[in-house]
């Protein structure tokens, strides 16, 4: 559901950009790359667009670029943190950049070096990133107070395609079936043993409906 609300904002936004005078934008950067959007979302109240050349906001008919602090601009997604800190995930060069309300860099991470960045899942204690590392998917796992590394979660020789967290469980969908895991050791996910699969079939998606059922 939001990769079609995104995609469809996404072509809403490409139409938008050609209706809209050139001497209405004021960017410095290349017109081409920042009115390519991949990714959108409402931050600070705007429509918040990622783009190949950086991140942009829309106000009334015009752009106003963020950009001042990214370390690199080719962004393939975002998401907003429980504490409402921006998170950006850049794919030339695999990393994540956060950004507070007034944009301005607080943190990277790229370490482990990632090959590819997929998505970013957050629980009350920790951060996961699914990420694809030497050919093989993995899930590492950060405190989200300090954002230090704390391990890797290896469920899988194939694909994940999802992760859902509930005040409960962990749940991820892959294409080799689901995995489970309790909430209550959450600090000990990376063991093998922690983790229960109940589903040989592929997990393309996954929803956790209000009685906290996959």
């Amino acid at each position: 559901v939001r990769f079609l609300f995104t995609r469809f904002f996404v072509h809403l936004l490409i139409f938008q950009s050609f209706l809209f005078s050139y001497n209405t934008i004021s960017v410095k950067k290349n017109i081409t790359s920042i009115l390519n959007p991949t990714d959108m979302l409402v931050y600070n109240n705007r429509p918040l667009v990622s783009s190949n050349g950086g991140i942009y906001s829309i106000v009334n008919d015009s752009y106003d670029v963020h950009n001042e602090h990214l370390l690199t601009y080719d962004i393939s997604s975002m998401m907003i943190s429980n504490n409402q800190n921006l998170w950006i995930i850049s794919k030339g060069h695999p990393m994540i950049q956060i950004l507070d309300s007034n944009y301005k860099l607080i943190k990277k991470i790229d370490y482990p070096v990632f090959d590819q960045i997929f998505d970013v899942i957050f629980s009350n204690d920790y951060v996961y990133i699914i990420t694809e590392d030497q050919g093989e998917n993995k899930i590492f796992q950060y405190y989200l107070n300090d954002l230090t590394y704390q391990d890797s979660i290896n469920l899988t020789n194939g694909f994940i395609y999802d992760v859902k967290i509930d005040e409960n469980k962990i749940y991820v969908g892959t294409d080799e079936g689901l995995f489970y895991a309790d909430m209550s050791n959450e600090n000990s996910l990376f063991l093998s043993d922690s983790w229960s699969n109940v589903s040989n079939l592929i997990m393309l998606s996954l929803n956790v409906d209000t009685d906290d059922k996959i």
